[in-house]
């Protein structure tokens, strides 16, 4: 079992914290009443585990469907509720988390390479094309 921070914090609106936990970070609302905070991504072992950084102890989320260890995680540089996990296990997971703090349940899609996949990019430029990597290879994947 192997602990890895892939990410950094990311704004993504969720439900207010427990009193006294703090604000978001500017304080507004959205259309749902949740404010913008900062999360944090970890991936742990076969699981990528998503931390409101205003409660650290208590994960928001996680995401589970990867049959073994993640090796990377992309943030959908349009929207700050999609991500892409990567992972030995030949695949790339696409997670809509918007619904968070309710559970989530599978990818909105995944794609199995012929590899372990090592590595993952979101182009910032392209949103429709992710990039991935495995063994010597570069698959440039549209969405």
């Amino acid at each position: 079992m192997r602990w890895t921070r892939i990410s950094w914090a990311h704004p993504v609106s969720i439900p207010p914290a427990p009193s006294g936990a703090g604000d978001g970070p500017d304080g507004r609302e959205d259309e749902y009443g949740h404010r913008p905070v900062k999360t944090q991504l970890i991936a742990h072992d076969k699981e990528v585990i998503i931390l409101d950084v205003r409660v650290p102890c208590t994960p928001v989320a996680r995401l589970n469907n990867h049959r073994a260890c993640v090796n990377g995680i992309a943030w959908a540089p349009h929207s700050s509720c999609h991500i892409c996990t990567a992972a030995d296990d030949h695949q790339a997971l696409i997670w809509d988390i918007q619904q968070m703090p309710r559970a989530i349940e599978d990818p909105i899609l995944a794609y199995t390479a012929e590899g372990e996949i090592n590595q993952i990019q979101w182009a910032s430029t392209q949103p429709d094309w992710i990039a991935i990597c495995y063994n010597n290879c570069l698959e440039i994947l549209r969405v």
